[in-house]
């Protein structure tokens, strides 16, 4: 698995991660819902965890403590799904599941997301959150039927050509 700054093969400038992010998908409805949906079922083969997310580029505007917050929860992270599928993700927070808090400090969330990746995680079931309507893309490990619970602010689905360790 990897971590850094290039999206197939570019390196986006800040203002160019945030121009981006004004395309993002931000509501499910029936159009976004029936593309995602196309993701159900399929493994992700590989993955991308930014180590400068798109919500750091509105941090300067925050305090210390909101800062600090969004530095150790949120993370933007590229999904790699088998049929050549991509999920982009962007200010996600994971879950080990719905009792529990979400994974704090940007090591612990990249090794959970790696080993999950690494065990063959499947996307079964895109759920909605109650209070802000926010996607829930859930997913499992087949062999031990663990689940992590992904909740991005936006999101973008798109193809890949190549997975990013092959970019190395």
């Amino acid at each position: 698995m990897w971590a850094g700054n290039s999206r197939n093969g570019t390196h986006p400038t800040p203002e160019e991660e945030l121009e981006e992010a004004l395309f993002l998908e931000t509501d499910l409805d029936e159009e976004v819902i029936a593309l995602l949906d196309s993701l159900l079922g399929k493994r992700v083969l590989s993955l991308a965890l930014w180590t400068d997310p798109l919500a750091q580029v509105v941090a300067d505007d925050l305090e210390e403590v909101e800062r600090r917050l969004l530095q150790d929860i949120f993370v933007d992270v590229d999904l790699y799904f088998e049929d050549h599928l991509l999920l982009e993700l962007y200010n996600t927070m994971v879950y080990l599941d719905e009792t529990r808090p979400p994974v704090e400090d940007k090591a612990r969330v990249a090794r959970t997301l790696n080993r999950f990746v690494e065990r063959g995680m499947q996307l079964i079931e895109i759920a909605e959150e109650e209070e802000t309507g926010a996607p829930i893309f859930i997913f499992e490990q087949p062999d031990s039927g663990d689940h992590l619970l992904l909740v991005a602010d936006g999101w973008l689905v798109d193809t890949w050509d190549y997975l990013p360790e092959e970019e190395e």
